[in-house]
């Protein structure tokens, strides 16, 4: 309440009454807003030992000190007795707030050895878990990089079977097929790489079958040319026989 105590102080030494009665405003407004934080800690506030000091020790002279000046300290000055108020002003008014700071100092001190507590327990607290973050970290370490042992492995086991699957298809082996247990992107790759070279042999087997038909097209082509020529030689030798009976006749008519 030391806003309230020096408030109490201002209203002696202030002259002008619009001032004055502005001050005594502002002292009741302090006593409903302290009573407010009373309530919000009865509420709110779990160690007994600071309740005790803080709820009962200190609040019981503030209110002590809040009825005085209302009930008797403002109607003094009211009344133009400078001499009355300011006796009570530095006897029972300064008592009263004293009183009340010396438990409020009391509340302040254990709030302090509790927060020091406190802050021991989370430094513990603290470095066990640092404890377990760097155990935490070490495991996902191996286990990232076990997962990329892992893939690494796979994708040389991929990449040593397409080697052998070009190298086949190069000489030739059009039944080759990689062969084997893939995972992610290797099975994708295995399953790209076995249909283009299905793709491949069937476009090939289709090449096959239309060059034979062709062949085959051509040898009935050459055996129509050989008959026509076998029959055009046989034609021209009748006409050669023809010929030479056309000039024996024309001898024999001459």
């Amino acid at each position: 309440i030391i806003e309230s105590y020096l408030s109490v102080f201002q209203i002696y030494f202030e002259k002008e009454p619009v001032v004055r009665q502005a001050l005594v405003e502002k002292i009741k407004a302090l006593r409903s807003d302290y009573a407010a934080r009373h309530q919000f800690w009865q509420e709110h506030l779990q160690d007994s030992a600071m309740r005790d000091a803080l709820l009962r020790d200190s609040y019981e002279p503030a209110m002590r000190f809040y009825q005085r000046v209302e009930d008797q300290y403002i109607p003094l000055l009211g009344r133009g007795d400078e001499a009355a108020a300011n006796a009570m002003l530095n006897g029972e008014l300064k008592q009263l707030y004293l009183e009340h700071r010396r438990h409020i100092d009391q509340v302040v001190a254990l709030a302090t050895a509790a927060n020091e507590v406190n802050e021991k327990d989370a430094a513990v607290q603290i470095q066990q878990s640092g404890g377990f973050l760097a155990g935490l970290s070490l495991v996902l370490l191996i286990a990232v990089s076990a997962t990329g042992i892992m893939i690494a492995r796979d994708v040389r086991k991929i990449m040593r079977a397409m080697n052998n699957a070009m190298h086949n298809l190069h000489d030739g082996q059009l039944n080759m097929q990689i062969i084997g247990n893939y995972s992610g992107e290797g099975a994708l790759l295995q399953k790209a790489v076995n249909e283009g070279v299905g793709a491949l042999k069937n476009t090939i087997a289709s090449c096959k079958e239309t060059l034979a038909g062709v062949a085959g097209d051509a040898s009935q082509v050459a055996a129509s040319s050989i008959s026509f020529s076998d029959n055009f030689a046989t034609q021209a030798a009748s006409l050669q026989q023809t010929a030479a009976a056309v000039e024996q006749i024309t001898a024999t008519i001459e």
